[in-house]
């Protein structure tokens, strides 16, 4: 180990045997990170038939639920409780 200013070097077999390994990952990990994502596909993820919809039909007297997302406690409570109890 010799000192060069305030970094220290090492000249050993095992320093450039991590040095080695070390740029290694960082070359596979860009590697990785800029390769295809093997996505053969070309939809977008749809059903494919042009963005139609169905209609949905409800007896009466029957309940409808809705599904919401809001916020239930916190700071922003008083804006989320009455959503949810509407």
């Amino acid at each position: 180990m010799e000192r060069l200013g305030g970094i220290l070097l090492f000249n050993s077999q095992r320093a450039r045997w991590l040095w080695l390994i070390a740029s290694l990952a960082i070359v596979a990990m860009l590697a990785i990170a800029c390769g295809d994502d093997d996505d053969d596909d070309d939809t977008d993820g749809g059903n494919g038939d042009g963005g139609s919809f169905e209609t949905v039909t409800v007896g009466d007297g029957a309940p409808i639920k809705i599904g919401i997302s809001t916020i239930l406690a916190g700071d922003l409570e008083s804006l989320g409780v009455p959503i949810a109890q509407a």
